[in-house]
């Protein structure tokens, strides 16, 4: 297991609130993603769950940030843009944000694999 004491902290900290995927619901059927990356320009989690296998890889540079998102059949999430950013593209259907504060709702998608691009 790679969940011991000495990493298992550094774990959670990384998937919950760098990365920011956490349950809405039990088991992870739905769950959020809502990355505080700070400092960071990459991280990349996997987190098994019943449904299948969540994974988030985040990429951010100057200008944009690039989520690839694998959301398992039978699950759901909602996705927040952090602020700053205004336009979004989700499989390459783009949208503009008109206003920041719907953001704090979240995009919700279903299952699949998506790649969503922000700047």
């Amino acid at each position: 297991s790679t969940n011991h004491a000495w990493s298992g902290g550094g774990l959670t900290i990384l998937s919950q609130y760098v990365a920011g995927v956490y349950p809405l619901e039990a088991a992870y059927k739905s769950f959020s993603v809502k990355p505080t990356l700070a400092q960071l320009n990459q991280v990349s989690v996997n987190i098994p769950s019943l449904q299948g296998l969540i994974k988030v890889e985040i990429q951010k540079t100057s200008q944009s940030m690039t989520l690839k998102i694998s959301v398992p059949e039978g699950s759901q999430a909602v996705i927040h843009i952090p602020e700053g950013y205004r336009h979004v593209s989700i499989n390459g259907s783009a949208f503009q944000l008109v206003d920041p504060k719907e953001m704090e709702k979240g995009i919700e998608i279903a299952e699949g694999e998506f790649t969503i691009i922000a700047n």
